[in-house]
């Protein structure tokens, strides 16, 4: 069960990993066609045209860049919880396995005083 949920919670890493590569690469490929343009723009002599189409790249960039650092801030805080998550778990099955080794030792002593009797009987 534990290997299942660390299974899960690492294809949930990995799917969001891939999709911030995905996204960042569409927004280079997007920055590419603006800069193209803006030099079209620049070469059929359109100067206010094309620093108008670079000051919208800028703003574009700004925000991919707050995109990107708000999932990288997502994905953290997800890696977090399911760290949290797994040492909650982990905690859970010391105590048991605590439990399960107590319960057997008290079970050995116990055959171990029923061995003894029965040897003096």
């Amino acid at each position: 069960r534990l290997s299942q949920e660390k299974m899960e919670s690492e294809m949930t890493v990995r799917v969001q990993e891939a999709i911030a590569k995905q996204k960042t690469l569409h927004h280079s490929q997007q920055e590419q066609k603006i800069r193209e343009a803006v030099e079209a723009e620049r070469c059929r002599g359109l100067e206010a045209s094309a620093k108008v189409m670079e000051k919208a790249l800028t703003a574009a960039k700004a925000k991919w860049s707050a995109d990107y650092e708000s999932a990288v801030n997502d994905l953290k805080m997800e890696h977090e919880r399911e760290s949290e998550s797994m040492q909650i778990v982990v905690t859970r099955l010391e105590r048991e396995l605590k439990s399960a080794t107590a319960k057997s030792s008290d079970l050995e002593a116990q055959v171990s005083v029923l061995t003894t009797d029965l040897e003096k009987s």
